[in-house]
């Protein structure tokens, strides 16, 4: 992998699409194994920067659930706006289910949280938080993953599904922003 330039930033290797595969199966086993008797599970993707990540967890974990998407956004460029803004509602019922919500990074966690505290509402029997990468020194909620592909410092990173400037998401692999 070399380094790629994504609109006006130059990004470096960080980890590879392999590396990425290998531990998304891990993580969909891994619930496989602590959700042995639950039926009806719904899994719910925070779109956008979630889908390649979710396309390849519900792929792994290999039982039938549902799949919906949500799409919620806090971000401009590099920077969290601190404002959650709902673009695309969840429009099934969760009561009584076990719902598992895909995330493809966790920085602040104030959005998960808002979200998660929507869906409690909603009377599901559990819900679980699944997170590709974790910031967990910028954590500024309640809430904490309750599974984890890879915990990262503090630098902006781009590839597999997550953008810059909305470029990127396609990238298979993770680079992150060499500092200007």
């Amino acid at each position: 992998m070399e380094t790629i330039q994504v609109d006006d930033k130059v990004f470096k290797p960080y980890l590879s699409a392999k590396e990425i595969t290998q531990r998304v199966s891990e993580m969909a086993q891994e619930l496989r194994n602590q959700l042995t008797d639950t039926k009806n599970l719904l899994f719910v993707g925070m779109l956008s920067g979630s889908f390649v990540f979710v396309a390849d967890f519900v792929r792994a974990y290999g039982k039938p659930a549902e799949v919906q998407f949500v799409k919620c956004s806090s971000y401009q460029g590099t920077q969290s706006t601190g404002c959650l803004k709902e673009e695309l509602a969840l429009g099934v019922d969760v009561k009584g289910r076990t719902v598992v919500i895909l995330e493809d990074i966790i920085e602040t966690g104030l959005t998960m949280q808002q979200f998660v505290a929507g869906i409690k509402k909603g009377q599901p029997a559990c819900v679980k938080v699944v997170s590709l990468f974790y910031k967990p020194q910028l954590n500024k909620s309640t809430i904490t993953p309750d599974m984890v592909g890879f915990s990262i410092p503090n630098d902006f990173i781009v590839g597999y599904g997550l953008d810059y400037n909305h470029q990127g998401r396609n990238l298979p692999d993770i680079y992150s922003v060499i500092a200007e």
